[in-house]
């Protein structure tokens, strides 16, 4: 074989594993998001609220809910890009939107209804 064709070889095989490794940091990253997170949400009408954000996928798609001594609530519409969290869910009648961002095994953010916002972190488990 030809230095030519050894060194062509050569940059394939490096090439391949560089593609192999970028491919598995998308799903590792993912992975940071995914499991149960304690939370609380400060000020509301009925005080501070903790409890556990539970996110997970199901095929490509996010899935979540809020536990809490309140009960259970699903997350509708929950979108993640670039750290950035989106939801929203329906308590009492009313649809409030969440929105944060993740740093690590932290996040922070809000929840919002109407014109009243109440400050919301988590921690990872």
């Amino acid at each position: 074989m030809t230095k030519f064709f050894k060194t062509g070889y050569l940059l394939i095989i490096l090439a391949g594993l560089i593609w192999a490794g970028c491919a598995g940091t998308k799903t590792s990253k993912e992975d940071a998001y995914l499991g149960d997170w304690e939370y609380l949400v400060e000020d509301t009408p009925n005080g501070d609220v903790r409890g556990v954000m539970n996110i997970s996928k199901e095929g490509d798609a996010f899935i979540g809910k809020l536990t809490s001594d309140m009960g259970e609530i699903e997350l509708n519409d929950l979108a993640i890009v670039e750290n950035k969290l989106s939801a929203n869910f329906d308590i009492q009648g009313m649809t409030l939107d969440m929105d944060g961002t993740f740093d690590g095994p932290q996040f922070s953010g809000t929840i919002g209804v109407d014109y009243n916002t109440f400050p919301m972190t988590a921690t990872k488990k």
